[in-house]
């Protein structure tokens, strides 16, 4: 090893003194790099050891975890039953709809995702479930078991398109709804619903917290149309008709 960086080993200082100037010597375990600064001075990082540190660290790798930690602060949490259950329902209409009137039984329920805490919140197809049951079983939809239902309804959660920063955090939830006849397995309603809601500061400081409420309101917003719908069809034979 060359003389100099075995002086310099360890990654120690040393400094000499010339003519009240102060030559200070960093070494590393490829190279040594010598600073002057006046004596008494503070200590300045010249430009080549600045160079050297900036490429030895991936500096947009440590920002974005800076951006996202902070963003977050916390972990992130399922989409919540509550949140997603349907509360704007035509009482009214509901009472008068002699078609679908505690008739509809959930069949499938897909396309829901598991929430990792250290991402982002999602929404789980058992919660999903609970959420479409209440809301039926609210619009007075919901037969009281399988076997007294005359229809099938099946769901696709078929897309959640979130943000991943921001103040206002907008959710899109898009859902694909189909309704059979239980005894002859004919489709009498298909649709599907892209529906946004958008979470503001003032609903959450915390943003995971607010990409939450984001997710809750457009998967609510997305139940109240088809709860809208099922309680205005009018099925003849097998076609279907939306007043």
């Amino acid at each position: 090893m060359d003389a100099k960086l075995k002086t310099y080993k360890n990654n120690c200082f040393h400094q000499t003194q010339r003519n009240r100037v102060s030559t200070i010597s960093l070494f590393t375990p490829n190279k040594y790099f010598r600073i002057n600064a006046q004596k008494r001075a503070p200590f300045k990082l010249n430009v080549r050891l600045l160079v050297f540190l900036t490429k030895r660290v991936n500096m947009k790798r440590i920002i974005i975890c800076l951006i996202v930690t902070a963003g977050l602060a916390g972990c992130a949490s399922p989409a919540q039953v509550g949140g997603m259950t349907a509360r704007h329902v035509d009482g009214a209409r509901a009472a008068a709809n002699t078609q679908t009137k505690n008739s509809i039984s959930l069949n499938n329920v897909s396309g829901g995702r598991e929430t990792n805490p250290l991402w982002l919140s999602k929404v789980a197809d058992a919660d999903f479930k609970l959420a479409l049951e209440k809301s039926l079983k609210d619009a007075m939809l919901l037969s009281s078991s399988v076997n007294d239902s005359k229809y099938l309804l099946d769901v696709k959660l078929i897309s959640l398109d979130q943000p991943l920063l921001g103040l206002d955090l907008k959710v899109t939830a898009t859902a694909e709804y189909i309704l059979k006849a239980k005894s002859t397995d004919q489709v009498v309603y298909s649709k599907t619903f892209a529906t946004p809601f958008t979470a503001t500061f003032s609903d959450s400081a915390i943003a995971i917290k607010r990409l939450r409420i984001a997710n809750e309101g457009a998967v609510r917003n997305n139940i109240e149309q088809v709860i809208d719908d099922l309680i205005s069809i009018n099925i003849d034979r097998n076609a279907v008709a939306i007043k």
